[in-house]
């Protein structure tokens, strides 16, 4: 890549076409009759998603899901967000224990809005040095 910004939009690109082909090839992960985690998220709510964390695979899928969508969220807004996964996790979680009626997608659009809040404090604590 000639530059440093080449390479970004590089990454951003790839990894957006990669959260796209994920989030449409992948399918119900839990063998059972109950509503089912499922990488679209319709018609899941918090509580669903809360109640199938404990299976490995779930879990796994969901921190595929919320690192695919803010990396979508990130290409889209030329955003360079700083939080790590573990803490984008964390994040969603609380939502959705504290809003088990609320749709997944609310959770993931509320991590987005404080992924967000965080660089527009951290743009104001650095202007005021």
């Amino acid at each position: 890549m000639p530059n440093d910004l080449h390479r970004k939009a590089y990454i951003r690109t790839t990894l957006f076409i990669a959260m796209v082909g994920w989030l449409t090839a992948t399918t119900v992960c839990a063998e059972s009759t109950k509503p089912q985690f499922r990488s679209f998220m319709n018609g899941i709510s918090c509580g669903e998603v809360i109640t199938d964390l404990n299976q490995q695979a779930t879990s796994q899928k969901f921190a595929i899901l919320i690192g695919s969508f803010i990396s979508g969220s990130n290409y889209s807004k030329h955003r360079d967000s700083k939080m790590d996964l573990k803490g984008m996790l964390l994040i969603t979680e609380q939502f959705c224990r504290q809003n088990p009626e609320h749709p997944a997608t609310a959770a993931l659009v509320f991590l987005d809005q404080t992924i967000d809040k965080r660089i527009e404090l951290e743009h104001k604590s650095r202007s005021k040095k």
